[in-house]
């Protein structure tokens, strides 16, 4: 089934479920708080926050069954859930999650005039011989970043070292 956009509006649409509000954790943040919340990943590492103010999420309903289920039929029904090498990797399911989860919050909240403080983290795992890693950093408290695997859409915590190797110079939130 498509969307009325590029299929045929006289068709239905599939039930993947209606997205739910998510859980505030906080009030709205501006820019400058979400930056700082980034920057303080490790020494050096620069964010831009594009938005002007930020709805900061709670952890478990970014994380809970419902908001993961639904990313996971619209993956499925875009043919994106599959790894492969180069083309659809780690880095582009990051991109693809912070996608889908803005599309979520966007739906759920009547298309709010908040963004969701979230971006793309790139570093080194600490697995001997591992490749650069993609994943997404979201904020959930006043300055807490939760790490998520999108792949699996869990929280995947840092270690010290991780944290160190965030490739910059710069975050784009």
């Amino acid at each position: 089934m498509g969307w009325w956009i590029f299929g045929n509006k006289n068709e239905e649409k599939e039930d993947r479920g209606k997205p739910v509000p998510l859980v505030a954790s906080t009030a709205t943040l501006p820019a400058f708080s979400v930056q700082v919340a980034f920057m303080s990943l490790r020494p050096g590492l620069q964010a831009t926050a594009l938005d002007h103010e930020y709805f900061i999420p709670t952890k478990e309903s970014v994380l809970g069954d419902h908001c993961r289920n639904w990313i996971r039929k619209e993956w499925a029904r875009l043919e994106i859930d599959r790894f492969y090498p180069s083309s659809n990797d780690c880095d582009d399911f990051a991109l693809n999650y912070i996608v889908l989860l803005r599309a979520y919050f966007g739906i759920a909240h009547k298309h709010p005039k908040l963004a969701l403080p979230i971006g793309r983290i790139r570093f080194q795992p600490d697995l001997r011989g591992s490749p650069r890693h993609g994943i997404v950093g979201l904020m959930t408290g006043l300055t807490r970043v939760t790490f998520i695997e999108p792949q699996t859409i869990r929280e995947r915590p840092l270690s010290p070292s991780e944290r160190e190797s965030i490739l910059g110079p710069e975050i784009r939130i």
